[in-house]
């Protein structure tokens, strides 16, 4: 499988029979609702020996323009950003997180380049925006799935293929290479698994507050935050809510 673009990477994770014949299940099923071709842009299924090939994606801009680095932490990648090459990709709509981003000034851009997923891709590799940070951005989970939830059901506790590296230790071999000053978590589970925190009602905390723990647990170098996932919208007031939380944010990193 040929690599969406330089942000992309390949994976390849034999299954057990039955665990292979779940994963093609969702993935056929996925395809055809969508109408979109997944199949051999996203996942490759190789049923000769039950293992399937698929692409994350993983972005740290080539130079920080002096800024200080904020690492960006998502739950796990979503089909169609992976295809078309970038996180948040536009389909019908520019995502809630560029527009979020931009209503706080930490980011800017035209609709149009929101709108490019090349252009948008550039644009964060080159730190061409505005803004106090200079923005990387991964996931947790490698696994690509249209909800984070859907990985629990495909394969277990882990919520991964098996075979793969501990997400923390490609987390830890990220925050090595890259050294953010801060993480900015938008998955509770994600959260819980990297601080030991309870989350519970944590949307609740964020209005008006900040969640905020440490990595590791214990004497951690890094200060991660959580905020409200990118489609949150389940309160009146929804992206104010959630843009005021990434103001908060922003200000005690600064």
């Amino acid at each position: 499988m040929r690599r969406n673009s330089e942000i992309n990477k390949v994976h390849t994770a034999r299954l057990e029979k039955k665990e292979y014949s779940c994963v093609a299940r969702y993935i056929r099923k996925s395809n055809a609702k969508g109408k979109k071709l997944y199949i051999d842009s996203v996942y490759k299924l190789n049923p000769r020996d039950r293992s399937i090939t698929f692409q994350t994606e993983c972005l740290i801009p080539r130079k920080d323009k002096g800024r200080p680095r904020v690492l960006l932490l998502f739950s796990n990648p979503h089909p169609g950003s992976i295809q078309k090459g970038m996180f948040h990709s536009s389909d019908r709509r520019i995502a809630n997180l560029w527009t979020d981003l931009c209503e706080v000034g930490l980011f800017s851009a035209e609709d149009s380049l929101l709108r490019s997923s090349k252009a948008l891709r550039t644009h964060c590799l080159n730190v061409t925006y505005k803004g106090p940070f200079a923005f990387g951005f991964t996931c947790y989970w490698v696994f690509p799935t249209s909800y984070p939830s859907q990985l629990k059901s495909l394969f277990g506790p882990t919520m991964e293929p098996p075979g793969l590296e501990d997400p923390k230790v490609r987390l830890n071999r990220l925050l090595k290479k890259w050294r953010p000053r801060a993480i900015i978590s938008f998955n509770g589970k994600v959260f819980k698994a990297l601080t030991n925190e309870n989350v519970a009602g944590y949307t609740k905390r964020l209005r008006g507050g900040i969640v905020e723990g440490k990595y590791p647990p214990l004497g951690g170098k890094y200060r991660i935050f959580q905020t409200y996932p990118t489609g949150w919208r389940y309160r009146k007031g929804a992206p104010a809510l959630r843009q005021a939380s990434l103001e908060r944010i922003a200000k005690a990193i600064l």
